[in-house]
């Protein structure tokens, strides 16, 4: 079965957030807002390589996080990171969480 982005922030939500998660705000990459301002990013997409964390990607986020006034750092989800930066805390998909999506 093909894992779509909703069936990921589904996961992410009940087993990496639990409670922490205050909102769940929808934008191209925030799914989640805590109640101290950060947010929850994912990096998803069905082609190769939409899954990574490049810096035209943070790029993105950081345009979408100032628009909707979300506090640093950024909590990010990928696959797989191509770019380090500051106020980035990242975190890795594995393909063995992946696998319990679908």
């Amino acid at each position: 079965m093909k894992k779509t982005r909703q069936d990921v922030i589904d996961f992410l939500r009940t087993f990496w957030l639990g409670h922490r998660s205050s909102s769940f705000r929808r934008g191209n990459y925030l799914f989640a807002l805590c109640e101290n301002g950060q947010g929850h990013f994912l990096v998803w997409g069905d082609r190769p390589g939409a899954s990574v964390l490049t810096r035209e990607v943070f790029g993105e986020i950081v345009r979408e996080a100032r628009a909707l006034g979300v506090a640093r750092p950024y909590h990010i989800y990928a696959s797989r990171r191509l770019y380090f930066g500051p106020g980035i805390k990242f975190h890795h998909i594995p393909h063995a969480v992946l696998r319990k999506v679908a």
